[in-house]
């Protein structure tokens, strides 16, 4: 009689994306989906590791400024940003910076960054497939 051996490998585990350095595409404000405008690039967030600075671009602007972490609860801000006029995406841009200010508490599941005050999710990310 044969015996054959084979190495059988746990499957792979989906690991949690990291909240920092990572490209975070904003999907929803509020719970409203965000449109897709031809031709334009999806607002998104980034919080950086080093120097703790917040950039990103909100729809029709570039911004950035600083963050920090205590327990849990992200404080974002205070925030510049270019101040160009877009024919499409101000009602999302204005939405997204009003979401970003202040203090949130965050939940990463999988590839998705979830923002709440409260009981409210204030802003919905998923990992950006763009660098």
């Amino acid at each position: 009689a044969e015996i054959a051996l084979v190495r059988v490998t746990p499957a792979a585990t989906t690991q949690a994306a990291a909240l920092t350095d990572t490209n975070w595409e904003l999907v929803a404000v509020s719970g409203t989906a965000i449109p897709a405008l031809a031709g334009q690039r999806a607002p998104f967030l980034r919080l950086q590791s080093e120097g703790n600075v917040a950039q990103g671009f909100s729809g029709c602007n570039q911004f950035n400024g600083t963050w920090k972490i205590n327990d849990g609860v992200i404080e974002l801000g205070p925030m510049a940003m270019t101040m160009m006029a877009c024919a499409d995406g101000m009602e999302t841009e204005t939405a997204f910076m009003r979401a970003l200010e202040g203090t949130v508490d965050h939940k990463i599941q999988g590839n998705e960054l979830r923002l709440h005050r409260g009981d409210d999710e204030i802003l919905l990310f998923r990992v950006s497939e763009q660098p």
